[in-house]
């Protein structure tokens, strides 16, 4: 709690790596939007927690995250937030139109990533300037596959 709160204030941090820190159940909701709203932040490493760990199929990643225009750099892999595939929907739109995201990392969530994921993949290629994007140990529909194909083709805003 205290970590968002002083997020909600900081002006300066640019980088954070919070990776591998037990960071779970209820009150990482707080963090996570913090985290979302801070504007200085480019760099944000969440990879081997368990933000998921509320309960099974659950996860601390609110719905409806706000915008986040600022992030460069976003990790969250090594099945850092027990993704599924809401969570995944709900990291990637609120990413949707940020035209500094560079890389993004989402490998080794081991989701299933359909054709909702294939959607709001193919919407983020079109709305950023993505240049690396790992989504290793996933599994990828055909479906999703196809609208990725299609939003690499258009990724060059």
């Amino acid at each position: 709690m205290a970590l968002a709160d002083s997020l909600r204030s900081n002006k300066v941090l640019q980088r954070l790596d919070i990776s591998d820190n037990g960071i779970d159940g209820p009150k990482a909701v707080t963090m996570i939007k913090a985290l979302w709203e801070c504007k200085s932040l480019t760099h944000l490493n969440l990879s081997d927690n368990q933000f998921g760990g509320i309960d099974s199929g659950s996860s601390v990643f609110p719905e409806g995250l706000p915008k986040n225009t600022t992030f460069e750099r976003l990790v969250s892999s090594c099945r850092a937030a027990n993704l599924n595939t809401g969570t995944f929907l709900t990291i990637v739109e609120s990413l949707e139109g940020t035209t500094y995201l560079r890389e993004l990392y989402l490998g080794e969530n081991f989701l299933s990533l359909d054709d909702s994921c294939g959607a709001a993949l193919k919407q983020l290629l079109k709305s950023t300037s993505l240049r690396q994007l790992h989504l290793y140990h996933n599994y990828v529909t055909s479906e999703a596959m196809t609208d990725l194909v299609e939003g690499l083709q258009s990724n060059s805003v």
